[in-house]
């Protein structure tokens, strides 16, 4: 069934197609028929499992227990064949059904028939490649689907994740703006990237840093609503290197808690003060490590411990001083944190994770270090952050 006419130049098919035609045509294409999808596939779910055993078990039901899947395509061309119809479709993306037609490339079946639903887009590629994305969102968000679609899926081809994912590539890091990703799918085989991240990291590592650091306790679907306070804010005004940096600063704080202060200083140990640890430090170091060359060598002291195969902070004076700028920056959160567990009206201990998510953090954090003994603290804190800036500007960059 062709759908009717309206005022765009968009047209829609709905049809059934079996599923054998639908491996066909994804064996046919590949990947990249996945390329608008906001995610790739999910493994083996437990959707995932039973969509395969229907077409192993029961292929004539298929149909009925399916919501289909939905393909974009630049052009569509019907074709009569007796008393059947084909369509020769340019450039398709599956942008609805990826799970669907996983399932279908491992178990496809002559008795099991899938519904399909094909979008006619001619502006579909504009000259960036990228066209009527907002057009497509609206799509994904309207249809129906059996995985539950969240608000970091539907950002994943928003035009500001596609552009980070081309720049950090450019610059030798793979971004994974789609869950499910795999770096051949998304890069292609031969790319061995400095380092991996996705964009829930780095929208954590970003807001954490910069802005609050209750914003790395948020839950992604929060981060990432675009009607919301936090999405914008985060990806928007900011540089390459600027990310970079602070991605690169939740990795060192990250290695360092795990690697030096769990088995050196476990009375400091604490994976709930991570971001409190980390706006501290960026505090303090973003003039320096935010831009230009200080940011590309702040992030060049992991690629060449990565390089020599050593431990962190046995080889380079900058990575043994940003070692010690975060063992500190530990110290001080737990020393915070043990003197002021006691709630003053009830009497009774506060654990760390309620205590960490608690409102205004970081101005508390801020009036402690000035008080009293806390002030010698904060006082070998600044005097190792003067010495790492020192040993930043000594690197040479290649």
């Amino acid at each position: 069934h062709q759908s009717p006419e309206n005022d765009t130049d968009e047209e829609t098919w709905i049809f059934t197609a079996s599923t054998t035609e639908i491996k066909d045509m994804y064996t046919k294409v590949g990947p990249q028929i996945f390329a608008r999808n906001i995610r790739h596939s999910l493994g083996g779910t437990k959707i995932n499992k039973a969509l395969i055993a229907t077409l192993k078990s029961e292929p004539e039901n298929f149909w009925f227990f399916n919501n289909g899947i939905t393909i974009i395509c630049k052009d569509c061309d019907k074709k009569e064949v007796g008393r059947n119809a084909k369509l020769r479709i340019a450039k398709p993306q599956i942008i609805n059904g990826l799970q669907t037609t996983v399932a279908i490339e491992q178990a496809a079946s002559l008795n099991a028939n899938v519904l399909v639903k094909v979008i006619k887009i001619p502006t579909l590629y504009d000259a960036s490649g990228l066209g009527d994305s907002e057009f497509v969102s609206k799509i994904v968000h309207a249809t129906n689907r059996q995985n539950p679609v969240n608000n970091e899926d539907l950002a994943s081809n928003d035009r500001l994740q596609i552009q980070l994912w081309r720049n950090f590539k450019a610059l030798g890091y793979l971004y994974q703006r789609k869950r499910g990703v795999s770096r051949e799918a998304d890069t292609g085989t031969g790319f061995e990237p400095h380092y991996e991240f996705n964009k829930k990291q780095l929208a954590k590592a970003i807001g954490a840093s910069v802005y609050d650091p209750q914003i790395g306790r948020k839950g992604a679907d929060k981060i990432f609503d675009k009607d919301g306070i936090y999405y914008d804010k985060i990806f928007t005004g900011k540089s390459d290197d600027y990310f970079l940096s602070c991605v690169m600063l939740d990795k060192y704080v990250v290695h360092n808690l795990y690697k030096i202060i769990k088995i050196k200083y476990p009375k400091i140990y604490s994976s709930n003060a991570k971001w409190l640890v980390m706006h501290f430090i960026w505090k303090n170091l973003d003039a320096e490590i935010k831009g230009g060359d200080g940011a590309e060598k702040f992030r060049g002291i992991w690629n060449e411990r990565e390089n020599r195969g050593k431990s962190f902070n046995s080889f380079s004076p900058a990575a043994k001083m940003l070692s010690k700028i975060i063992v500190l920056g530990y110290r001080m959160t737990g020393d915070f944190y043990r003197a002021n567990k006691i709630n003053q009206e009830t009497g009774v201990s506060i654990d760390e994770n309620t205590f960490y998510n608690s409102s205004k953090l970081w101005p508390r954090f801020s009036k402690f270090c000035s008080k009293g003994e806390n002030r010698k603290n904060k006082s070998k804190f600044n005097e190792c952050v003067k010495n790492f800036k020192r040993e930043l500007k000594k690197i040479q960059l290649k």
